[in-house]
């Protein structure tokens, strides 16, 4: 008889309970622990997962109200411009244009001729009113009269500056310039600033 065997025999009592209670272990192991552990690391992933998308959630809910805290401050701010900034019609933005007149005066200008012109901007409801201003004078002066516009509280775009030296002798040997500005500004149609 061989050694195991003998232990088996002499030993039935104890080693058949313990071989029993193995089995019904791993039993438990295999079919209760295991699945159990798998669904616990599943749930813990989908948590993991969730809380992802929860934080994407959060980003996104701040991006939304963040965008429509910056349509609202860009509706009140273009409310502004259309009502304190831009001129309110073509009679107030032609007072604005024959201004420049008054400013170049007062840098020290002589405001030689102007023309012009209103247009409608299509798709838009403000209409365009350019002009060509020729003025004469030093080029201090003509500074002066530039930051004067550009700085002021009126909506007046400089488009383009052109100087030269001034065509007759006198003025050509006194230094003096002439500065001839594209100038715009733009107002609400009449057409569309009524209800």
């Amino acid at each position: 008889m061989s050694l195991w065997r003998r232990i088996y025999i002499e030993r039935r009592r104890v080693l058949l309970p313990l071989v029993v209670l193995l089995a019904a272990n791993l039993a438990v192991l295999a079919f209760g622990v295991l699945p159990l552990a798998q669904g616990v690391s599943g749930l813990q992933n989908d948590a993991q997962n969730a809380g992802v998308g929860l934080l994407r959630a959060r980003a996104l809910d701040k991006q939304a109200k963040d965008a429509g805290a910056s349509k609202t401050r860009a509706d009140v701010e273009l409310k502004k411009f259309y009502g304190d900034i831009l001129p309110q019609n073509a009679t107030a933005a032609r007072r604005l244009m024959s201004s420049l007149e008054r400013s170049a005066n007062e840098n020290g200008l002589t405001f030689q001729r102007t023309q012009l012109e209103e247009a409608t901007i299509k798709d838009s409801r403000l209409e365009r009113m350019s002009g060509k201003v020729t003025l004469v004078g030093e080029y201090a002066n003509i500074r002066k009269f530039l930051y004067a516009v550009e700085t002021g509280s009126e909506f007046v775009v400089v488009e383009r500056v052109a100087l030269e030296q001034a065509a007759d002798a006198k003025s050509a040997s006194s230094g003096r310039l002439v500065v001839t500005l594209d100038i715009a500004t733009y107002y609400v149609s009449a057409a569309t600033s009524q209800p």
